[in-house]
């Protein structure tokens, strides 16, 4: 896939086709959503996590700071994102066939949009992660 553009990113996820979500995912994504709640960024609680079946590959929230990987691919943050973060902590070849779960909770607690934003999908791309799984614009999980 090509670099996305900021635009077409939502577009491009929301039409992207879902798959039914095995209780693998269901149990990540429920395992993401309790990581969010460690996230010392209370404004932007995401959580991320890599794994596969039952093996956990890394999890991260959004920490604050930056590194220098997040920077190749976006400049005016002041944060580290949680998916940058799960890419910067794992080897490429741990990465092959895996999928990211990403959480993201409003101050409420609910359940919020987590498609990853242009830089981080950008990243994405450069990996070999075969899925990504979030929730999408009406909270329902899209994988």
């Amino acid at each position: 896939m090509d670099k996305v553009e900021y635009l077409g990113l939502n577009r491009l996820l929301s039409r992207a086709p879902r798959s039914p979500l095995t209780q693998d995912d269901q149990r990540w994504l429920l395992y993401t959503k309790h990581l969010c709640a460690k996230s010392p960024v209370p404004r932007w609680a995401m959580a991320a996590v890599i794994a596969h079946e039952d093996n956990l590959v890394t999890q991260s929230t959004n920490i604050l700071g930056t590194h220098p990987f997040q920077s190749r691919f976006n400049r005016m943050t002041t944060h580290t994102h949680a998916e940058m973060m799960c890419l910067i902590k794992s080897r490429p070849e741990h990465l092959r066939n895996k999928t990211i779960y990403i959480q993201r909770h409003k101050r409420d607690g609910m359940d919020s949009c987590t498609y990853p934003c242009v830089h981080c999908m950008n990243a994405i791309l450069t990996t070999q992660l075969q899925y990504i799984c979030c929730i999408d614009e009406e909270h329902k999980p899209l994988s």
